[in-house]
């Protein structure tokens, strides 16, 4: 049921309200103070209620009760209340979040190291603090890194905090256990990242392939503490690409004559098909190529195309003519020595000209982590 509260001057309570019991309307909740008169009433009587007190009192005040009253409070304060509860939400998000990595105990290995490890296996920030499984960083930790001897994991509230020993070493331990980083190229170092070890050389130094750049060993004090040499070390050096090219010779290359020889491949013995152009290429210069197309069936086929190019004598050698060529070709052969990981920095082409004969040679700089376990 909706009601609503008066509150009027208590001259005449007793009349006012014998007044309106008089008409059939119950009031609720009556309160008598010293200054105030104040009951309820169904709301709706309200309207019947004014007229019978504005002839009683001129002072007079009302109140809406119930959920109609409530809603109207709810609406009056949705921005603050829409305010709370999204903090609400924020505080509870927050707390189960995980926010910081803590590790304790680390003197030889590096915290980037465990961090790298723990992101690579969903230990992330930001996670949910309570759906990561910290039993199993123990075990995760002591697979991946030998020098640890114990690690335990416990998240305290938004921080994963790990308590980490690791291994102690005398002078009676088996120093071959620990493996040192060598030069995998020549060149000179132009950048170095040691996670662990004693490096042996510096930014500027020139060293060669084989050469050890980081030693299995931290210095402390007077005494030397094996462990596994880590590290990243960025060296340049020079790739080139060569063509020779002599203007005292006629020039060489593909005359148009073709010999093409045919072959069929069935189950594993060739089968000569047919051959067209002039065999005796075979007895001068060429150049092969091979094209091969297998045709799928009950049986599989493989055709076999070999086009033997004869080689000879085609002009003039003229270097101006064809320098531009010239100093591709000697590129796309710089490129051919580059091997995976290298980075090119820059590249400069040298023309030297002896007695006719040109020596067009392509320099790459490249930049690559020479650092390898290998002793080469």
């Amino acid at each position: 049921m909706r009601t609503i509260r008066f509150t009027v001057k208590p001259l005449n309570a007793e009349r006012k309200l014998n007044a309106l019991h008089s008409r059939g309307i119950q009031t609720y909740d009556i309160e008598k103070g010293e200054h105030s008169l104040s009951f309820s009433v169904d709301k709706k009587h309200e309207q019947q209620v004014k007229e019978i007190l504005q002839h009683e009192s001129n002072d007079m005040q009302t109140k809406t009760i119930g959920l109609e009253s409530f809603l109207q409070f709810m609406r009056n304060r949705i921005g603050l209340i829409v305010g709370l509860c999204i903090s609400f939400l924020l505080i509870l998000i927050f707390s189960n979040v995980l926010l910081v990595y803590d590790i304790k105990g680390l003197n030889r290995v590096e915290k980037s190291e465990i961090i790298d490890l723990l992101k690579e296996n969903g230990y992330n920030i930001g996670s949910l603090s309570f759906s990561l499984n910290v039993e199993d960083i123990e075990p995760l930790i002591l697979s991946h890194f030998p020098d640890i001897s114990f690690a335990s994991a416990l998240v305290v509230g938004n921080t994963l905090v790990l308590h980490i020993k690791e291994k102690d070493y005398d002078e009676e331990t088996d120093t071959t256990l620990f493996s040192p980083i060598y030069a995998e190229f020549t060149g000179v170092i132009s950048e170095m990242k040691v996670q662990q070890g004693t490096p042996l050389v510096k930014v500027g130094d020139i060293v060669k392939k084989g050469q050890m750049l980081i030693a299995p060993y931290v210095l402390d004090g007077d005494k030397s503490i094996p462990v596994q040499a880590k590290g990243e070390v960025y060296a340049r050096t020079y790739i080139k690409g060569q063509v020779v090219y002599d203007t005292n010779k006629p020039l060489q290359g593909r005359t148009g004559n073709v010999y093409i020889k045919r072959t069929m491949n069935i189950l594993g013995m060739n089968v000569p098909c047919s051959q067209q152009g002039d065999e005796s290429i075979l007895q001068s210069t060429y150049e092969v190529e091979t094209i091969t197309q297998t045709m799928n069936g009950i049986v599989p086929i493989i055709m076999q195309d070999t086009i033997y190019y004869e080689i000879g004598d085609i002009g003039e050698a003229n270097y101006e003519r064809d320098r531009v060529a010239l100093e591709k070709e000697s590129l796309y052969k710089a490129y051919e020595n580059i091997k995976s990981n290298f980075e090119v920095v820059s590249q400069s082409t040298q023309t030297i000209e002896i007695d006719g004969v040109y020596h067009i040679t392509t320099y790459l700089e490249v930049r690559k982590n020479i650092a390898t376990k290998e002793q080469l």
